[in-house]
C-alpha cells in the first residue's frame, strides 16, 4: 500500500517542482503622464517597452501567490470609486502599475495606484485602500527596486555605450566606408542581388539588397550603409563567413552582450511586446564620431540578429 501511495504522489510532486511561475511588473514611467487614468489605455496605444513603459520579471513563487491571495482580500478594505478616462487629454494617470502573475497555465492581473496604496478594479471603477502596506510588504528585492525607480531623472542622464566603426567586421576586415567595389576587392564577392521596389511620395524606386550568405547589405550614394545579419538554427553554409560587433555574433549570450556593454543593457527586454517582454527585444550601441548605430535583437536569450547603420 505504501508503495502504490508512493507511486501516486511521485508525479504530483514533480508537476509542483515544475510549475511555471512568472510575475512581470509594469510602471508608466512619468508620473504626470495624462490622456488616460489608467495603464491600459498607453499599452493600448503603444505596447512596446522603452521610454513610456517599463517592466521587470520576477519567478518568485511566494510573490505570485501572495498578489493572487492579496487580490481576493482586497474586496474587504474601504471602497472608493475611481472612474476610469481613455483618451481624454486632460485625465490624470492614477493607475500607473500593473502585476501579471502566470501560474502554470492561470494568469491574472493586479492594477495597482501609486506607491501601491491601492488595488484596482477596472470593472468596478474602483479601487481598494491596502490598510496595511500589505502590498509592498509582500514584494521581492527586485520588485521592490523596480517600483523606487525614478526613470525621468534616469532617462534625462543615461547614455548607450559606443564602439569604434572599426570593430564592426566582416571576415576580420572592418567595412566601414566601403563602395561596392572595395568591398568585393577586399573581403569578398556578393554571392546574389535582390531587388525591392519601394514607394515614396508618388514615387517608385528599386532597392537593390547585396548578400552573402544570411548577411543582407545595402549602399546609399555608393558606399556600404546597412549590414542585416540573421541567425538561422541548423543552417550552414559552404562558405562560413565571420561578421561580428566588437566581439559580439550572432547566437551569442545575452548575458556576453551584457558584459560587453553594461550601460546599453541597464534597462532590460527594451522594445519587447508588453505581451510577452522576454520573447523578443533588442539592445542598441552608438558607433563613435557619429558613425552609425548597432542594434542586437535578443531571442530566447541569444543574439538572433544583428542590424549595423552606419553614417558618414
Amino acid at each position: 500500500m505504501k508503495l502504490i501511495l508512493s507511486l501516486l504522489l511521485f508525479p504530483l510532486a514533480c508537476l509542483a517542482q515544475n510549475s511555471f511561475v512568472k510575475v512581470t511588473a509594469f510602471r508608466i514611467v512619468d508620473p504626470d503622464r495624462i490622456g488616460h487614468t489608467v495603464i491600459t489605455g498607453f499599452i493600448d496605444e503603444n505596447p512596446y517597452l522603452g521610454s513610456r513603459i517599463q517592466a521587470v520579471l520576477s519567478e518568485d513563487e511566494r510573490v505570485a501567490n501572495g498578489l493572487l491571495a492579496l487580490k481576493k482580500q482586497a474586496k474587504s478594505w474601504e471602497k472608493k470609486p475611481l472612474p476610469m478616462e481613455r483618451g481624454n487629454r486632460l485625465a490624470q494617470l492614477r493607475v500607473p502599475n500593473m502585476y501579471v502573475v502566470q501560474i502554470n497555465r492561470k494568469s491574472d492581473t493586479i492594477y495597482t495606484t501609486y506607491n501601491n496604496t491601492s488595488i484596482y478594479f477596472p470593472d468596478e471603477e474602483a479601487e481598494y485602500i491596502d490598510p496595511g502596506n500589505y502590498l509592498n510588504g509582500l514584494l521581492d528585492e527586485d520588485l521592490c527596486f523596480f517600483a523606487e525607480r525614478n526613470f525621468v531623472e534616469e532617462f534625462a542622464s543615461y547614455n548607450l555605450d559606443s564602439i569604434p566603426a572599426s570593430t564592426i567586421c566582416i571576415k576580420y576586415e572592418a567595412p566601414y566606408g566601403y563602395t561596392r567595389k572595395g568591398f568585393e576587392k577586399k573581403i569578398m564577392p556578393f554571392q546574389r542581388i535582390s531587388t525591392d521596389s519601394v514607394f515614396s511620395r508618388k514615387e517608385l524606386s528599386i532597392e537593390k539588397k547585396f548578400w552573402i550568405n544570411n548577411y543582407r547589405m545595402k549602399f546609399e550614394e555608393g558606399v556600404l550603409n546597412t549590414i542585416d545579419a540573421f541567425y538561422i538554427n541548423g543552417v550552414t553554409y559552404e562558405t562560413e563567413v565571420p561578421f561580428s560587433v566588437a566581439g559580439i555574433a550572432l547566437n551569442d549570450t545575452e548575458e556576453k552582450l551584457a558584459d560587453a556593454f553594461p550601460c546599453s543593457l541597464e534597462y532590460k527586454y527594451w522594445g519587447g511586446s508588453l505581451y510577452d517582454i522576454s520573447r523578443g527585444y533588442y539592445y542598441m550601441v552608438n558607433l563613435e564620431e557619429g558613425r552609425g548605430l548597432a542594434t542586437f535583437y535578443i531571442k530566447d536569450k541569444r543574439v538572433e540578429r544583428i542590424e549595423v547603420e552606419f553614417r558618414k
